[in-house]
């Protein structure tokens, strides 16, 4: 009976090890890409790469920062980029302007650009 009692235990406590071993990896590890909508209809990205496309010169990438896409209306109006030291760069929409929020695997994830005005 003993054995029966001591094997039981043991297949228990593997049991067990094994399912928070497997929680423990389906939790996020801080380095994924997060999408957060905000009361006031802006949309916060955590974790991503920003690529600034200017008409007159070459794109600009910043890696791993927050992006915060500002709206008025349901037109985006700028995006605000915070880096890890907390510096923040505002980056205001316009016809000549494209920004390109990429996640942690570098999957396009969102690009923001002026709105066609109607005619």
């Amino acid at each position: 009976m003993k054995p029966l009692i001591l094997s039981l235990s043991v297949v228990f406590t593997a049991l067990v090890l094994f399912l928070f071993s497997s929680l423990a990896y389906s939790l996020p590890n801080g380095n994924e890409t997060t999408v957060e909508t905000l009361e006031n209809g802006d949309v916060r990205y955590t974790h991503v790469t920003v690529v600034i496309e200017y008409g007159w010169t070459d794109p600009e990438k910043i890696r791993n920062v927050t992006a915060l896409v500002k709206y008025q209306g349901h037109s985006p109006v700028a995006v605000v980029i915070t880096r890890k030291d907390n510096s923040k760069e505002d980056v205001f929409i316009r016809s000549d302007i494209v920004v390109k929020i990429l996640d942690h695997t570098g999957k396009l994830i969102k690009v923001v650009s002026e709105m066609p005005k109607a005619t």
